[in-house]
């Protein structure tokens, strides 16, 4: 189990000046919300899009709002993972006998492709880009109404998108299975529209089919976790077609390997990335860089 721990914010350094920012366990929005407030204040500007402009010039929004979040420091999330759970993810993974494959409908070597959503995006990315098999995890928005969507209108909560991760993977190491089952244990199944600290339906545990075969295999597996109790409580998980994938700003792709030292990388992501990694160690790939 991962305990969540309080934090005092990092002394930031803008345009010379420094700001003690204290986090006691807020969302990553509402990091960003402190973050503008303090800063308005501190430099004696007007309003928080002022403070925007000064601290980000040249940026978008989104970078602006992604770049302001490196100095939050949110709670851990507090997932109990238990042992009957991780009986059922490593009898799948290390259970086959020696030579035995993941079933692939679509053969050896053939890619397929995955998409989910259990919170923010950076963390879901930064497990599956490690994974042995995977080819690519690309960050993106899916499952709500507004095309060609921002993070700053996700973040908004009214375009019905979820953060999630589309992965393409060599079904001839992985199956569809494996990789529902991994997305199960990275993340709390078991909370609507919330992971941790980070709040709204954007954050929602979902997982978007391709296909009728995939939703059979979605279906069975949330059917598996619930009936298992391998949650202490409910997984609430969404199954839902896939209409279509929105790929997420530049900014966002492999934030975590392009920004580990960030508040936000340090004290959420980097502590569920240790644990995947603890967990999955005979699964994870050689060469654990992905291209962005």
């Amino acid at each position: 189990m991962l305990k969540p721990s309080r934090f005092t914010g990092p002394r930031c350094t803008h345009h010379g000046r420094l700001s003690q920012l204290r986090y006691n366990g807020i969302s990553r929005d509402g990091a960003w919300r402190q973050v503008t407030q303090r800063i308005t204040v501190t430099m004696g500007l007007r309003d928080a899009s002022e403070a925007v402009s000064t601290l980000n010039d040249g940026k978008t929004f989104q970078e602006e709002l992604s770049g302001e979040t490196n100095t939050a420091v949110t709670n851990i999330m507090d997932i109990d993972r238990t042992p009957e759970l991780l009986t059922w993810v490593f009898g799948e993974l290390f259970g086959r006998k020696r030579g035995e494959k993941s079933a692939s409908p679509a053969g050896v070597g053939s890619p397929e492709v995955a998409t989910v959503g259990g919170g923010c995006f950076w963390c879901i990315e930064a497990c599956f880009a490690e994974l042995e098999g995977v080819i690519s995890a690309t960050s993106g928005y899916a499952g709500g109404h507004v095309p060609n969507p921002t993070y700053q209108q996700v973040c908004g909560k009214k375009t019905g998108h979820a953060e999630v991760v589309q992965v393409v993977y060599d079904a001839s190491v992985l199956s569809y299975r494996d990789i529902l089952q991994i997305f199960m244990s990275i993340h709390d199944p078991t909370t609507p529209n919330r992971q941790g600290n980070d709040v709204g339906p954007q954050y929602r545990s979902v997982i978007l089919y391709h296909d009728e075969q995939q939703k059979a295999v979605a279906d069975e597996v949330l059917a598996e976790a619930n009936k298992g109790g391998w949650f202490a409580k409910r997984a609430v998980t969404e199954v839902a077609p896939l209409k279509t994938f929105y790929k997420a700003e530049a900014v966002h792709q492999r934030y975590y390997a392009r920004n580990p030292n960030a508040g936000y990388c340090s004290f959420v992501v980097r502590p569920k990335l240790q644990e995947f990694r603890r967990k999955y160690a005979k699964r994870l790939r050689q060469n654990q860089v992905l291209t962005p």
